[in-house]
């Protein structure tokens, strides 16, 4: 059958159909269908009995905390000490110990347990999990850790409860530590021995001090959920005073401690120029074992990248998210990371950014980087523009856009950018030239449009016993508007089904008043061309449309299989929806 997604076609866009077939064998087959603060925990109590309970079994098979306590631990345990803090013995493992122990609030743990999942996508929120009980042990076992609020599709956005807390600290023993003496404790093993004593131990803080700057621990933490492959730290720093203090407070987190690492999100958090110190060896730096594939960088007032930085987070990114930084200039480390990406074949996003073009550094990389063989670089139409417009010039020595970049680029092309490239650009091939020529007649000449609906039904095939022809029931309405030189084509993809079985099967399009008897395969098919000067109208039921005999793929099975009409107006007019 031929199912139709979206609803009806609008001017400058392409049409597309996906077709769907099932296929039985001869006994039969089936149709297809197409996320008040409580007492420090005392961890320098003198030793207590305690009574150890058996842990629960969780969700994920790990053990989980009583209600009302935190989780036991194998060589110790924990009880309510007054006021319902827990109090650990000297034998307690330190990831029994609950967040409010490290002087994370309540209310930034709440963040945590309605925003971060297990792996069973459950929230710890979700499996009754308190800040009082919320525990290390608990954030080590997490899927995703979030400190932003996301919704259940992943999209992410600051957490007002989480930035607000954070803006109101202040350097010291009761908010932040960012002295250049503190990014040690946050390495491998510092950052284990921190969390178990419950201090920071460096530049004459001793373990019997209980130095704990609450932002510092909570970094700690974060960056100790060390089976999460996401990590959501969108925003955490948007309301602090500045790029140089929010940076300074983001590199307390220590991204190569998580193993399983693979989307970073720090969207919103005014990382500015990515200029700090620190920043290379904690928050965007990795081992080589770690595949980080996501990093979020949007909307962080980025302008520019600082130069010479090298970010081992990027070495193996296929998605970096740039949108919402009003990038003007293209340093050496920005052109680093982005053709890392591409070189990865992966997608960055610059779309927010304003190039300036009278930097021949800035247009000399972003000028490379679109004519690399794989991977794409989004950036804004005002952005495209600027480049055709800058590489058009004769002097300076600049490269010119190549068939890639331009094919990528020509539906943000405007009439003069394509007149530009058509008359200044010496390198794209002959068949750019045509389609750069389509596009420029379509934007002369507005006005088409392109709408096809209805259903195709071609039941069930048996392979056991293939007809050689099926006439579908059902038909289709084609309506376009051609205008002057344009021409309303069509093409039919191969059949295919999930496992990538693949066979062709031509469709047979009956005659028409505006076109003869046509039969449809991969190459398209030109159905109408519109040779007059004003624009013309198709306006065509189909019916009586003619599977052809197919050359059956050697399938033992019974399955569905998909094909896509794809229906076009040359110059540019048409809508995709598959």
């Amino acid at each position: 059958m031929i199912r139709r997604k979206g609803a009806g076609a609008a001017a400058g866009t392409l049409l597309a159909l996906t077709l769907g077939l099932a296929l039985g064998l001869a006994q039969g087959g089936r149709r297809a269908s197409v996320w008040p603060d409580a007492p420090r925990l005392p961890w320098a109590a003198a030793p207590q009995p305690v009574q150890a309970r058996a842990p629960q079994p969780g969700k994920d098979g790990s053990a989980q905390a009583e209600p009302g306590g935190s989780q036991s631990a194998k060589g110790g345990g924990s009880q309510a000490g007054p006021g319902g803090s827990p109090q650990v013995g000297p034998q307690a493992a330190p990831t029994a110990a609950p967040l409010q122990a490290y002087g994370i609030p309540a209310a930034v743990s709440a963040v945590i347990l309605d925003n971060s999942r297990y792996p069973d996508g459950s929230t710890p929120a979700g499996r009754g999990q308190t800040p009082a009980t919320f525990t290390l042990a608990d954030v080590e076992r997490l899927a995703v850790f979030s400190l932003a609020e996301r919704t259940a599709d992943g999209a992410s956005r600051p957490s007002a409860a989480v930035a607000d807390w954070v803006a109101g600290l202040t350097g010291g023993a009761a908010g932040y530590d960012v002295s250049n003496g503190v990014y040690a404790q946050t390495a491998p093993g510092a950052a284990e021995r921190a969390l178990a004593e419950g201090a920071l131990v460096f530049d004459g803080h001793t373990a019997s001090q209980r130095y704990q700057p609450p932002f510092n621990m909570m970094m700690l933490v974060a960056a100790s959920a060390k089976a999460a492959h996401t990590v959501d730290l969108t925003g955490i720093t948007s309301r602090v005073a500045g790029s140089a203090l929010a940076q300074r407070l983001l590199c307390l987190f220590h991204t190569p401690r998580l193993a399983a690492l693979e989307t970073l999100l720090l969207g919103s958090d005014q990382l500015g120029r990515l200029d700090c110190d620190q920043i290379e060896r904690t928050l965007l730096s990795a081992t080589a074992a770690q595949r980080i594939a996501t990093l979020d960088l949007s909307a962080n007032g980025i302008t520019q990248v600082a130069w010479n930085k090298r970010f081992a987070a990027l070495a193996h990114v296929t998605a970096l998210n740039l949108a919402g930084n009003a990038v003007a200039t293209i340093s050496s480390s920005l052109n680093q990371m982005l053709a890392t990406v591409m070189a990865n074949a992966g997608a960055a996003d610059l779309g927010g950014a304003s190039l300036n073009v009278a930097d021949w550094n800035t247009v000399q990389a972003a000028v490379s980087l679109v004519n690399m063989a794989t991977g794409h670089l989004a950036l804004s139409n005002v952005s495209v523009g600027a480049l055709v417009t800058a590489t058009a010039s004769a002097h300076g020595g600049l490269p010119q856009l190549n068939d890639r970049a331009v094919t990528g680029f020509l539906p943000q092309l405007d009439a003069a950018a394509i007149q530009s490239l058509l008359t200044h650009n010496r390198v794209i091939s002959t068949a750019v030239r045509e389609a750069l020529g389509n596009r420029l007649a379509a934007l002369q000449h507005p006005g088409g449009a392109l709408a096809v609906g209805g259903r195709l039904d071609f039941g069930v095939l048996r392979l056991g016993a293939p007809e050689a022809a099926v006439v579908a029931t059902g038909g289709l309405q084609v309506t376009a508007t051609l205008p002057p030189g344009a021409s309303l084509s069509v093409a039919l993809s191969a059949w295919q089904n999930a496992r990538g079985d693949r066979f062709t099967a031509p469709l047979l399009l009956p005659a028409t008043a505006d076109w003869p008897r046509t039969a449809l395969g991969a190459a398209p098919v030109v159905l109408v061309a519109n040779r007059g000067r004003g624009a013309r109208t198709v306006s065509q039921a189909v019916t009586g449309v003619v599977l052809q005999a197919p050359a059956w793929p050697a399938v033992h099975r019974a399955a569905s299989y998909r094909a896509t009409v794809t229906w076009r107006i040359d110059h540019g007019v048409g809508e995709r929806a598959d």
